[in-house]
Formats: structure tokens, sequence, C-alpha cells
């Protein structure tokens, strides 16, 4: 649950700048933000991953301790996997 998650004042600040940001540019380019965001939804990040791999490209993959989104046993379960 994100409202669990503690934040610092700066956090907060840095949060909302980036949603002031965020709503300028969906409001300055409203098509191109319906197609990326459904471009973004149909995206699997483990295929692209996979490919990236596929071709020779490392990648390292860093989360935080209990990070709600990108969850270390998670991660480490995928990559082990593959």
């Amino acid at each position: 649950d994100y409202a669990e998650i503690p934040k610092t004042p700066e956090e907060e600040h840095a949060a909302q700048a980036a949603g002031e940001s965020l709503m300028g540019y969906v409001l300055e380019h409203p098509i191109r933000s319906v197609q990326e965001g459904l471009a973004m939804a149909h995206t699997r990040i483990e295929d692209l991953l996979q490919t990236l791999h596929d071709k020779g490209i490392g990648i390292v993959i860093m989360s935080g301790v209990d990070d709600p989104v990108f969850q270390t046993e998670k991660m480490t379960k995928w990559l082990t996997q593959k």
C-alpha cells in the first residue's frame, strides 16, 4: 500500500513538480500522450529485457529494500527462471 511509504518534504515537492510537469505535457500533447500511454500499457518489461539479453546487452536491475514496485524477490525469481 503506497500510503504506508514514508515521504520526506523533498520527495513530496519532487512528486508535485513531476505531476505538474506531466499534466503540462498531457495538455500540450493530448493525442501523443494517449498513444504513449497505450504503448506503455501493452509493453512487457520482461520481453524487452529478454530481447536486450538475447542481443548480448548486459542488464543491471537495482531495487531498493522493500520496494513495492520492483520487489527484489520477484525480480530475482524472474531473472533466474530465464
